[in-house]
């Protein structure tokens, strides 16, 4: 179930990233990079940065939560929330790694097509 959770969304999210990042503008490398580098990033490091970014006492996500009114979730202790925060983590991912595929065959249609 947690493979049809976070590979379906992977390709959807890559896909829109895709067409969006298929256009001529101004930072459009910067913006293509910053979406592609966390699939080539380790795991363990990108698990150690979302894990300090869900700690309840001092994460950044539970703070902004609380900024807006939303009282602390225990992100990494619910087993039901700690498997969607690792499903949300997956996505983010693999998305970058699903966009620089279709990227690729977008660049290569025809713009008359298009």
């Amino acid at each position: 179930m947690f493979e049809a959770e976070t590979i379906i969304p992977s390709i959807a999210l890559g896909m829109l990233l895709a067409v969006f990042l298929n256009r001529a503008l101004r930072g459009i490398s910067f913006l293509r990079l910053s979406v592609y580098y966390p699939s080539v990033l380790p795991t363990v490091a990108l698990g150690a940065i979302w894990v300090f970014l869900f700690i309840p006492s001092y994460g950044l996500v539970p703070y902004y939560l609380g900024k807006l009114g939303i009282p602390n979730i225990r992100f990494l202790e619910d087993p039901r929330i700690a498997l969607q925060a690792l499903a949300f983590v997956s996505i983010w991912k693999q998305a970058g790694y699903f966009m620089i595929f279709f990227l690729a065959g977008l660049q290569n249609i025809s713009p008359r097509v298009l």
